[in-house]
C-alpha cells in the first residue's frame, strides 16, 4: 500500500497543446486503476508512444501498459455489393486502418478475395460449423474488397468489423480530474514505475472505461475566426467595387 501511495506522486509537467486529442476522464477516485483504451486511442496514437495521462495541473500520471486478450472492436455497416463480372465488390470507408474482419452465413464455399492487389483464399468446408472469418490487413481507410464468386451465387456477408489490439493503462490515480492525451510527435515515456511493473500487474485494480467519444474538428474557434475574416473581406471588396463604379 505504501508503494502505491508513493506512486501517486505526479510526474513531469507537459504542454497539452501539443496533443491533437484530449479526453476528459472526469473526477477519478484515488487508487490503482486499469483504464481500458478504446479503438480511437489505439488507432490514432503512435503505438501508444504518445499517450499520456495528466492531472488538472498538466502533470503526468505515470502508467504501465497492460496487454489485454480482449481486442478493441469497431462494428461496421456491411455495404451493398456491386457486381464486376463474376465478382462482388464491397467498398468500405473505414474509421481506422487495421484488421478488417468479415463473416458469412455460408458454410461450404471457396473464394479468392482481393484487397489492394493482395489475394487471399477464403473457404468453409464443414456444413455443421460456421465458416472462419476472413481477416484482411487494411493499411488504408478507403478500400475495395473484391470477392470472386466464379459460377456461384454471391457470398452473403453478414458482419464486418475492425479489430485492433486490446490495451489498458494501469496507474495509481492521485484523486481528482484526469485527462487522456494522444496524437503528438513525442517519444515514448519512461516512467520509474516500469521497474516494478510485475508487482503492479499482480495487484487488483479498479477497471475503468473511457467515456464515449465523438471526434470533433480541432479548434473550431479558429474556423469561425477565418470565416469571419473572409466575410469581412468580401464585404469590403463589395463596398470598394461600388465606390469605383460611382467614380
Amino acid at each position: 500500500m505504501i508503494v502505491l501511495l508513493l506512486l501517486a506522486i505526479a510526474g513531469a509537467p507537459l504542454d497539452r497543446g501539443d496533443f491533437r486529442t484530449a479526453r476528459a476522464l472526469g473526477d477519478v477516485k484515488p487508487g490503482l486503476v486499469s483504464l481500458v483504451l478504446d479503438a480511437d486511442a489505439v488507432a490514432r496514437s503512435r503505438d501508444l508512444a504518445d499517450v499520456r495521462i495528466v492531472d488538472a495541473h498538466d502533470n503526468q500520471v505515470p502508467y504501465i501498459v497492460e496487454v489485454r486478450t480482449t481486442p478493441a472492436i469497431v462494428p461496421l455497416r456491411v455495404p451493398a455489393a456491386t457486381r464486376d463480372g463474376s465478382s462482388s465488390v464491397y467498398h468500405l470507408a473505414l474509421p481506422y486502418s487495421g484488421k478488417l474482419e468479415l463473416t458469412t452465413s455460408a458454410r461450404v464455399f471457396e473464394r479468392n478475395v482481393t484487397l489492394l492487389r493482395r489475394r487471399q483464399f477464403w473457404e468453409g468446408t464443414d456444413p455443421d460449423k460456421p465458416a472462419p472469418p476472413l481477416v484482411l490487413d487494411c493499411r488504408t481507410t478507403d478500400v475495395d474488397v473484391v470477392i470472386d464468386d466464379g459460377d456461384n451465387a454471391p457470398l452473403p456477408i453478414t458482419t464486418a468489423r475492425i479489430v485492433l489490439p486490446g490495451y489498458a493503462l494501469r496507474f495509481t490515480a492521485p484523486g481528482g480530474p484526469l485527462t487522456l492525451l494522444y496524437g503528438a510527435s513525442i517519444a515514448a515515456p519512461h516512467y520509474d514505475i516500469a521497474l516494478i511493473s510485475s508487482r503492479l500487474l499482480a495487484q487488483p485494480a479498479r477497471e475503468m472505461k473511457l467515456p464515449p467519444f465523438a471526434r470533433s474538428e480541432p479548434h473550431p474557434e479558429k474556423r469561425v475566426f477565418w470565416i469571419a475574416i473572409v466575410v469581412a473581406v468580401a464585404a469590403l471588396l463589395a463596398i470598394l467595387g461600388r465606390l469605383l463604379i460611382r467614380t
